[in-house]
């Protein structure tokens, strides 16, 4: 009898860990995420604004070809 309840009380004890890891799994993934879209997002904006300034600078250039 006593076994069994010892056995319950782990086996319950067990389950909430496992969804408290779950929990803190999922949250640790949604921020990983969040940050990598970030990442990517300043990196391409960073990949457009050197872009922008290559051709600024590529039209500038033909400008000055043409004078």
């Amino acid at each position: 009898m006593y076994q069994d309840y010892v056995a319950s009380k782990a086996k319950e004890k067990t389950t909430q860990l496992e969804q408290y890891y779950n929990q803190v799994l999922s949250k640790l993934q949604a921020e990983l995420n969040c940050i990598l879209f970030l990442e990517l997002s300043l990196f391409v904006g960073r990949v457009y604004n050197c872009q922008v300034v290559f051709f600024s600078l590529e039209s500038q250039l033909r400008v000055l070809r043409v004078d």
